[in-house]
């Protein structure tokens, strides 16, 4: 396995943990898989917060709703 690998399967873990739906999961998953492939080949762990918010302000911008933000 890969480092993203490893961290989608702890983030999974994270959420699992919490006892969300598998859709809720599902759905999770889908944002963090295309939050990591926006900033890779660098990996969601070395990013810096800004960079988080900037992606944040993207997503905002390009009509995310409220909920899925």
């Amino acid at each position: 396995p890969t480092p993203y690998d490893d961290i989608l399967a702890r983030y999974c873990q994270r959420i699992a943990l919490k006892r969300y739906s598998p859709k809720t999961l599902k759905n999770y998953r889908f944002a963090f898989q295309a939050f990591a492939q926006h900033h890779a080949p660098r990996l969601p762990l070395d990013l810096s917060h800004q960079e988080v918010l900037d992606y944040m302000a993207l997503r905002i911008g390009q009509g995310i709703s409220e909920a899925y933000q």
